[in-house]
């Protein structure tokens, strides 16, 4: 406490608004842990919370899991259509695949046209019908461009996580599960 010469009680001080610091400082953080185009997690972070998962495993029949998702036939959208267009269509894949996850995990970028999924509550047994309501979401995003509706399909692999995952195996079972998918749809099995 600062007193002044009669006595009294005095404060001196300097205030200075950080608010803009603070903003900018929010904003580094968020593009450093998310894409750019689509507003989902970016590879990093997504790693980083399969991490924490690998960490916190339950004990119960709800173990986590990943899910990858790449776009089938992607390229020819980009071609015939434009890479604006493409962008777009990523942004309504991205959204769609937040929606189908909502509060169960995280949807993350992986970067081109692959998406990957970490959901917490879905039992093992259901990871099926989910990687199907998956599809659907990457099927029901749509652009309109031209009076033409452009959309994709997809192919999904899933890893459940396991005691003594490495994040590098998880997501490397996710690829594989993921590429075997496409292949199984390329032969019509």
């Amino acid at each position: 406490m600062l007193r002044d010469p009669s006595g009294r009680v005095a404060f001196h001080g300097v205030i200075v608004d950080v608010t803009a610091e603070k903003a900018l400082e929010a904003q580094l953080e968020y593009q450093a842990a998310h894409d750019s185009l689509t507003g989902l997690v970016n590879r990093t972070r997504f790693r980083r919370e399969v991490e924490d998962a690998i960490a916190t495993l339950p004990t119960d029949l709800r173990r986590p899991a990943v899910l990858f998702v790449d776009l089938d036939e992607f390229k020819d959208v980009n071609d015939r259509f434009g890479h604006t267009v493409g962008d777009h269509l990523l942004v309504a894949v991205g959204a769609a695949l937040q929606g189908t996850v909502g509060e169960r995990g995280t949807a993350a970028r992986f970067g081109g046209d692959e998406f990957a999924l970490l959901v917490h509550d879905v039992p093992e047994d259901r990871l099926p019908e989910f990687s199907e309501q998956v599809l659907a979401a990457v099927r029901s995003a749509t652009v309109v461009h031209e009076g033409v509706e452009v959309h994709v399909d997809g192919s999904v692999g899933a890893a459940v996580i396991g005691p003594g995952d490495t994040v590098e195996q998880l997501l490397r079972r996710a690829d594989t599960a993921m590429y075997a998918a496409k292949r199984a749809d390329d032969t019509g099995a």
